[in-house]
């Protein structure tokens, strides 16, 4: 099974990645930033055979999230590129979380290839909801083969969806 897209998780990478998705995508909220990272590996991965964070994610209800809730780590340890904006929403009592960035990344740590890939996911969810993008991710068999709380392998889990 292959589970971290044959690529050793580099924070730097990820850091710089939520930044730059958080710059270019005006509502990026916790659950959709989940599904972006989650599409970004994978589709890079088809095209490139390696996913580009290293990160492993697990099959949750709303879709894939990073494993063992690594996200909610990565929003509250990681402020050097990107910050948290929190507000309360009284109809559902609960907390949203925004992720915004400080547009202080640095891309260049990233080949063509995977720019290549990183744009074309945001282009194609940039304009949509969250629920839009947790449905599509429903969609791809690595969702749909595994149980709730499952690992998600890269292997042979070749997206549907065309960015």
């Amino acid at each position: 099974m292959l589970l971290n897209g044959f690529r050793k998780f580099e924070i730097e990478r990820v850091e710089n990645l939520i930044s730059y998705i958080a710059d270019k995508v005006d509502n990026l909220y916790k659950t959709s930033l989940n599904k972006y990272l989650w599409f970004i590996d994978f589709e890079n991965f088809k095209e490139n055979v390696r996913s580009i964070t290293g990160l492993r994610y697990v099959k949750q209800q709303y879709g894939p999230v990073i494993e063992k809730k690594g996200y909610e780590e990565i929003i509250n340890l990681l402020d050097d590129k990107f910050y948290k904006e929190e507000t309360e929403d009284n109809y559902n009592n609960s907390t949203t979380t925004k992720i915004k960035s400080k547009k202080n990344y640095d891309m260049s740590i990233y080949d063509q290839e995977e720019m290549d890939v990183i744009d074309a996911v945001i282009k194609r969810f940039k304009d949509i909801s969250c629920s839009k993008i947790s449905d599509e991710s429903h969609k791809e068999s690595g969702w749909i083969k595994n149980d709730t709380d499952n690992i998600i392998s890269y292997e042979g889990e070749e997206l549907k969806m065309e960015f």
